[in-house]
């Protein structure tokens, strides 16, 4: 067995995203690589057992996982609306786990209907069932129960009155399904820890952009300033940093998204590694001050976890909705850097590239991310080879004894004072564009040899876009596809998409990077998903073959 998608749902407040996050745990710890996709309504307390309410976490696990899986080997479904919900995308050989309580009409050969709630109530621990619920799971995979033990103990171990709760409840569902004599999937555990495993971490995405943020501040001996309004699903960076003040951290919750900008302005200009996160709303309230940080030279990141839109839109859904604000979302002329990261892991790099990139430029970056790979699990090497970071020789804290002026960039160079001059306004525009344009990025790396047909992507659809590359190349159809990180530089070989017949650009919105694409002289055939969730591989995929 290679790989294995698994999706627990019920409803909010059921703890589907805290046992997601332990099996996740586990399984990481046992040798195979995880990708997750914790999903959750706006709406933390729908009415029980309606669509709107359901909450899940999907979870991917195998030798070489790149994205969370489509459909699911595994569901288990803690009420009847998340079998609604899911119930469709659970293959035909896959295994449903659901609660008697709670009874499903399913046409799956493979079901178990089980006493989760019965269980519970006997042992007066109702709201464990999604612990008894996990153990059904690891029983049927063939995880060692001490695991999991180990796991709850971990997890509730400042919790004493429910502690001994949950690990009696874990082991009753272990004693019921062997009682029940449920065969065991016992051929997934293929897979030995190896040493590299261990060099691993498993991080959700916001996590690993914490620590890429940290080492990054290190790598420069200067502080890690991080102003931030909660916005989810951007929080959770917020949350982190303000946990590790012990290693000399500052995390501050601003009043509001423009004052927090306006912060890491002032942060930035006294010497410190200056970090503001948000999501789309927060964008468009940071804009002025963002103009005000190019302007004036002012190294800034600023890390945008990307939800559905236009405004508060979709809070806890995914999207690909800020590429537009990050290209062109500011006054004037108004250029700075912007890259995305790909997957969960992928976040740590990105974080700290956008530092490197801030800090050696005097510019804002813009680091887009979103809640598919911001929530996401993924395991992530935190002592990964990265480049070196030599900041400008201007970007000095004010008081040092070498310290020079900021060129802000509406300066006359020769009496250093701001000018409203028409001709050094002309000059400092183009300073400005010419900045951007000259900042090295890699160049786009072309996989496959077909010459008919190119899959692009941005951002967190990298993973999904292999998938799909992957699906052709199993039938004999060549398919070819690339990937952008960087998008403000454009890499260098760009132009390169015009070799291809075909170009198909996969996104997350109504076709923005197609549109830019579009400005280089690239022809392409935009395919959008918009519906709040990840990629749907099959949905592309099906579009795609209108024009084999």
């Amino acid at each position: 067995m290679k790989d294995l998608v698994i999706k627990f749902a019920g409803d909010s407040g059921d703890g589907i995203q805290l046992i997601g996050a332990m099996f996740s745990s586990i399984a990481s710890k046992v040798g195979y690589q995880v990708f997750t996709y914790p999903s959750y309504p706006a709406d933390m307390r729908a009415p029980k057992n309606t669509k709107g309410g359901v909450s899940s976490f999907q979870i991917h696990i195998g030798e070489h996982v790149s994205e969370p899986g489509d459909e699911y080997d595994i569901l288990v479904c803690l009420n009847n609306a998340s079998y609604e919900v899911f119930g469709n995308e659970l293959k035909k050989t896959g295994m449903l786990i659901y609660d008697e309580q709670y009874p499903i009409e399913c046409h799956h050969l493979n079901n178990w209907k089980l006493p989760i709630t019965s269980q519970c109530k006997k042992l007066n621990c109702l709201k464990a069932r999604n612990i008894f619920a996990l153990g059904c799971v690891a029983y049927y995979l063939g995880f060692e129960e001490e695991l999991f033990q180990q796991e709850i103990q971990k997890k509730f171990k400042n919790k004493v009155d429910i502690l001994g709760a949950n690990k009696l409840i874990l082991s009753k569902s272990f004693d019921l399904c062997n009682n029940l004599h449920i065969s065991q999937y016992k051929s997934v555990l293929n897979v030995k820890k190896t040493a590299s495993s261990d060099k691993l971490e498993l991080l959700s995405g916001c996590s690993a952009v914490c620590n890429g943020l940290i080492r990054a501040a290190k790598e420069i001996d200067r502080q890690l300033f991080l102003a931030s309004y909660p916005i989810t699903p951007a929080t959770d960076i917020l949350i982190e940093l303000e946990k590790r003040r012990k290693e000399g951290i500052i995390a501050i919750q601003a009043e509001d998204e423009i004052a927090a900008a306006c912060m890491c302005i002032g942060a930035a200009f006294g010497g410190s590694v200056a970090v503001t996160s948000t999501s789309g709303p927060g964008m468009c309230l940071k804009s002025e001050a963002i103009n005000l940080a190019v302007m004036s030279e002012i190294p800034l990141v600023i890390i945008d976890v990307q939800r559905g839109g236009p405004s508060t839109g979709l809070p806890t859904k995914t999207e690909q909705s800020d590429l537009n604000i990050a290209m062109y979302g500011r006054s004037g002329d108004s250029p700075l850097p912007v890259i995305a990261a790909s997957s969960p892991a992928d976040c740590y790099e990105k974080a700290y590239t956008a530092v490197k990139m801030a800090v050696e430029n005097r510019t804002p970056v813009i680091l887009l991310m979103d809640a598919y790979i911001g929530n996401g699990l993924e395991m992530c090497d935190l002592d990964k080879k990265l480049p070196k970071i030599i900041p400008s020789e201007l970007w000095t804290c004010p008081g040092d004894e070498n310290t020079k002026v900021l060129g802000g960039s509406e300066v006359d160079t020769n009496t250093l004072t701001i000018t409203t001059d028409g001709q050094n306004h002309f000059q400092r525009t183009y300073d400005r564009i010419r900045k951007v344009e000259t900042i090295c990025v890699p160049d786009l790396e072309f996989i496959g040899d077909s010459k008919d047909i190119l899959l692009v992507g941005w951002g967190s659809s990298k993973g999904k876009i292999e998938k799909i590359a992957e699906l052709y190349k199993e039938k004999g159809v060549g398919v070819s596809y690339t990937h952008l990180d960087y998008i403000s530089p454009l890499p260098a070989n760009i132009e390169k998409m015009l070799e291809y017949s075909n170009v198909f650009v996969i996104e997350q919105n109504s076709g923005q990077l197609s549109n830019i694409l579009y400005q280089w002289g690239i022809k392409n055939i935009s395919i959008n998903i918009i519906n709040g969730s990840h990629i749907d591989v099959n949905y592309a995929k099906e579009i795609i073959d209108i024009y084999l």
